[in-house]
């Protein structure tokens, strides 16, 4: 329906992931347990102490991105695992989340780098096309590094587009997707016998899932680890042939944000990308059931989640009546099913403009385990905005589902054990009665 703003990426592989359930913890109902939030500082550590208020906080692949890039070799992995422990250090209850790609196989992850290095893995990652994609040998990518002397290759295609990369006078980290400048390190960049990029692995290998699951996602820096709950695991593979020939739009079929020329450049049949992406899917489901038995939690099993996505719903004021009555059937997937709950967003005058309405609207639809937090893809929110003292609240536990008060009325309630929230949807108005 029109009203649930809900993106999921690509309905038709999502269809082979196991089903939205809820995590293993305790449904938490105060409102600072129910929030959500995306983090990355990519110049260095984040707050933890900010981070810890948040019911669960996901860091993001560049969290610390300028100083892991610098290392030698690069340790994003290890350094993912000291901002779990500084946030649980301060506030154990929060749940803490890293990030994982089982899509890209991201050399500045040390386990991965590994592998990347050895020749007895060289089949658990995908090739460039020998003899070029071109007449004269090239590819719409480098192949080498050149500021190595002599340039660093590799047969294993690889990309740049979200990549530390190289730039004279060191290792340059492009920031522009948070930030407005540019990082540099000391040095070359280090990952290892070839040049930095996002290197994919093969799913064709059936090899290669055991290792992903026992050592990437639940290896001693990842959900081995006892202080970190859950994973974001990024991107997909998209197939013409399973998903339909206009389904692959991120940017093409085949790996998602992958460089569009990546068919050509891998000389992969659309057979080829079939295959991959069935073995991907299996390795997916595969991983989630693994996350589940091991009693920690991942992204993908929200509802509308699927395929690395991170988008809230929302509850508009021109379709309030008709959703809330949808949302307050006592069969509602809000009842049943975890989900992503958005704060619509505002300027920097009056960030939060619907903030009351927002939770008023949450705590009537809401189920045993719901999230809410920065209404926008990524739910990252701005670690200049402090938390507002409303979301600290805690209304107890819900007696029971939301209801119209009358036949048409566009006035919603729900009774809490501290609390009745109610909805005006014809006046666009929120109220919360403590009892």
């Amino acid at each position: 329906p029109g009203w649930l703003c809900v993106f999921v990426a690509l309905l038709g592989a999502a269809a082979a992931f196991l089903a939205p359930q809820d995590p293993h913890w305790p449904a938490q109902y105060a409102l600072n347990m129910s929030t959500i939030s995306m983090a990355c500082n990519q110049s260095g550590w984040y707050n933890a102490s900010f981070g810890a208020q948040f019911g669960i906080i996901s860091y993001d692949w560049s969290n610390a991105k300028a100083q892991w890039a610098a290392a030698r070799p690069m340790d994003c992995d290890t350094r993912l695992v000291t901002q779990a422990v500084a946030t649980k250090s301060a506030n154990p209850l929060a749940k803490v989340f890293v990030y994982r790609n089982l899509v890209k196989a991201l050399p500045w992850f040390g386990d991965v780098r590994i592998k990347l290095n050895d020749p007895a893995y060289a089949g658990w990652f995908l090739r460039f096309k020998k003899g070029g994609a071109f007449a004269n040998g090239s590819y719409h990518v480098p192949q080498c590094d050149t500021f190595y002397n002599p340039p660093l290759c590799t047969e294993f295609y690889h990309d740049q587009e979200q990549t530390p990369s190289e730039r004279p006078g060191g290792c340059a980290i492009d920031i522009s997707l948070w930030c407005d400048d540019w990082s540099f390190c000391a040095g070359l960049c280090d990952v290892g016998n070839v040049p930095v990029g996002e290197y994919l692995f093969d799913h064709r290998n059936t090899s290669l899932r055991a290792w992903i699951i026992n050592e990437h996602v639940m290896g001693p820096n990842g959900l081995g680890h006892p202080l970190i709950d859950g994973l974001f695991i990024d991107d997909f593979w998209c197939s013409s042939i399973i998903n339909g020939s206009h389904a692959c739009t991120d940017p093409v079929q085949g790996a998602s944000e992958i460089d569009k020329y990546q068919q050509a450049d891998m000389g992969l049949s659309d057979q080829d990308i079939r295959d991959i992406t069935e073995g991907w899917l299996q390795t997916f489901t595969a991983t989630q059931q693994a996350i589940l038995d091991a009693k920690k939690y991942t992204w993908s099993l929200v509802f509308g989640q699927a395929n690395a996505n991170a988008m809230p719903t929302f509850i508009e004021n021109t379709t309030c009546a008709v959703a809330l009555r949808q949302a307050c059937k006592p069969d509602s997937h809000f009842y049943t099913t975890p989900f992503l709950f958005g704060l619509h967003t505002g300027n920097d005058t009056d960030p939060l403009p619907q903030l009351a309405q927002d939770i008023a609207n949450f705590l009537l639809i809401r189920g045993a385990h719901a999230w809410l937090g920065w209404g926008e893809w990524g739910m990252t929110w701005p670690p200049s905005l402090p938390l507002p003292d409303e979301l600290n609240a805690d209304y107890g536990t819900p007696v029971g589902p939301c209801y119209e008060t009358g036949s048409m009325t566009g006035i919603f309630e729900r009774k809490w054990t501290k609390a009745t929230v109610s909805m005006n949807c014809h006046t666009w108005q929120a109220h919360i009665q403590p009892v």
